[in-house]
């Protein structure tokens, strides 16, 4: 950290110029001290140190350098904490248990053939593949480890994780045929991840790797990635249709609480043409992961009318609606939104007139005043939806 400069920096370059007559380096990196959770510095008189041997014990290495690194920033402090250790770790095991699901679906003696990209989703997860390898390699040259880290973790967990695997699922079940090819495509994407996240998880991503096909001894000495060529594709602009439509019917569900495996029917109605085409391209991939028994699908010009007692969401492109009868109870729905609208208008009111009085905004701390700003607006937000949610349970 920067407390080195006198003590190591300074004294190499000085002795490096008067022996040598040269600068023993040209560039050093400062990362900021790691602090306690309250952002003292570590000392033995305070008795906040943390061992990280105990840390590694508990999480494993690859989980503590993952989460200093993600904490990490130039020249700034960091606050240890054992929440984001936790949370590294956890991101460990969704990884392990996503390339275990690739694994399994491996037939014995599995080769990887030349992938071929027959359908959206592949286009698409390796358009976000070349985006996270352009972006780690720019950061990972100017020393920001920290976006680095974040490209490929929010890469493997959202959108490779969350979002490819779960679209491959249905598309393996639905094409069979293709399943070959859908195969290679998991092994590629997973193979180029694993090499991307290495120097963060060295000994995970060596694991993981050597149970996949590969080519070569160690993943610490595969060639790092580079850009796929692409040609000219809409992928990206549809799965961001696609996944914002999800989302959306999603919310809805979650809204009124509906279990996960009760199926209902779903109304999507589209802006324009061009939308509709692009969601019904994925229509037997959305009406799985929304749980769907069955959704019509409409053209906003066509006029298709909405249906009665219906929630209401908006997403990019158009609108999700949900009808209501016959999957809850529209009584008791309109008594707990009645309930929730009378208790958020009197806190609202509260924090109104806490905000309305002269005194409180000039005597109290700065950040107490913005958080209560911060709350009134967020009960006027809540207050909205609420009122919609009314309207469409009339």
């Amino acid at each position: 950290a920067y407390d080195i400069i006198f003590f190591w920096v300074a004294r190499m370059v000085m002795q490096g110029l008067h022996f040598t007559g040269e600068r023993p380096f040209a560039t050093v990196l400062l990362h900021g001290l790691v602090r306690d959770s309250q952002g003292r510095k570590m000392s033995k008189s305070l008795g906040n140190g943390v061992d990280p041997m105990d840390v590694i014990e508990k999480y494993g290495a690859d989980a503590l350098r993952l989460a200093l690194v993600l904490s990490s920033a130039p020249g700034n402090d960091q606050r240890y904490s054992d929440e984001r250790v936790e949370a590294a770790s956890r991101f460990a095991n969704k990884v392990y248990n996503a390339i275990r699901y690739v694994r399994m679906n491996l037939p014995e003696g599995f080769t990887p053939q030349a992938v071929t990209m027959d359908n959206v989703e592949d286009v698409w997860i390796v358009q976000k593949l070349n985006q996270t390898t352009q972006h780690m390699t720019e950061w990972l040259k100017d020393f920001e480890f920290g976006q680095a880290a974040r490209a490929i973790y929010d890469f493997l967990w959202d959108d490779y994780c969350d979002w490819y695997i779960e679209l491959t699922k249905i598309h393996m079940r639905e094409n069979p045929e293709t399943s070959s090819n859908t195969l290679s495509m998991l092994v590629f994407v997973a193979e180029q991840a694993l090499k991307l996240l290495h120097p963060f998880m060295p000994f995970v991503t060596e694991e993981l790797w050597q149970s996949l096909p590969h080519q070569g001894d160690s993943i610490m000495v595969a060639p790092w990635p580079s850009p796929q060529n692409l040609p000219a594709n809409r992928a990206q602009d549809v799965m961001d249709r696609v996944q914002s439509l999800i989302r959306t019917a999603r919310n809805l569900r979650a809204e009124v609480n509906l279990p996960p495996g009760q199926r209902v029917h779903f109304q999507m109605v589209a802006d324009d043409a061009e939308t509709l085409a692009d969601w019904q391209m994925e229509a037997a991939a959305i009406r799985e992961m929304v749980r769907a028994q069955d959704i019509s699908w409409h053209v906003k010009a066509e006029g298709a009318p909405k249906p009665h007692h219906a929630l209401t969401g908006v997403c990019q492109g158009g609108s999700v609606y949900l009808p209501l009868e016959g999957i809850v109870d529209l009584a008791v729905e309109q008594a707990r939104v009645q309930k929730t609208m009378e208790q958020t208008q009197r806190e609202l009111e509260r924090v109104e007139k806490q905000l309305a009085d002269q005194k409180f905004r000039e005597r109290a701390p700065q950040p107490v005043v913005a958080k209560a700003q911060e709350q009134r607006l967020e009960l006027l937000a809540r207050m909205e939806r609420l009122k919609e949610r009314w309207e469409d349970l009339q």
